[in-house]
């Protein structure tokens, strides 16, 4: 984090670079943790989706939930979680699936970040409540375009923003 120095009568603001992927439930609670607090504490966020799939690959880790002695604990684990965060959590009945479709949600992300950088915040929420509330891991158009416009990205922009997903601008800002 790097300061960011405000007016003499309050504390230098910290910029915190929140790098994420909709896939993990961490992810999310620390998202709704620094969100919720953010006003009390003297932070800039900046939200930063990034693909943790490609992560994974590149330094040969496995998802928690593909390690035996993590996945055996990870749900329960999670809903501990949710609950001291008051959030309403329901895993994903298809997780396996879940953990191989969230590219084209990462890759949306990162087009919102690029064109309404003030949404993403909100479209990143939208797709953790899917995912990690109401069981809804499916990923297909229609559903990353009610996410934009749940988020208050109108349907003009909303389509701009699909079709930039596979923009090379995109790809070479998306992390």
């Amino acid at each position: 984090p790097e300061s960011i120095m405000s007016d003499a009568a309050s504390p230098p603001r910290v910029r915190i670079d929140f790098f994420f992927d909709v896939v993990s439930p961490y992810s999310w609670f620390a998202f709704e943790i620094l969100c919720r607090y953010r006003a009390h504490w003297p932070l800039e966020l900046r939200f930063r989706p990034f693909y943790l799939g490609a992560v994974m690959k590149t330094t040969g880790n496995r998802p928690p939930a593909m390690v035996p002695a993590k996945g055996k604990h990870l749900f329960q684990d999670v809903m501990r979680y949710g609950q001291h965060l008051d959030l309403s959590v329901k895993p994903p009945s298809d997780f396996q699936g879940l953990m191989l479709s969230t590219l084209p949600c990462q890759r949306l992300l990162t087009a919102v970040s690029m064109k309404f950088p003030d949404k993403v915040e909100h479209v990143a929420r939208g797709f953790w409540l899917r995912f990690w509330s109401q069981d809804q891991t499916a990923v297909d158009e229609t559903t990353m375009r009610a996410v934009l416009t749940a988020a208050g990205i109108s349907e003009r922009d909303a389509t701009v923003l699909l079709a930039a997903m596979s923009n090379e601008g995109v790809k070479e800002n998306y992390v």
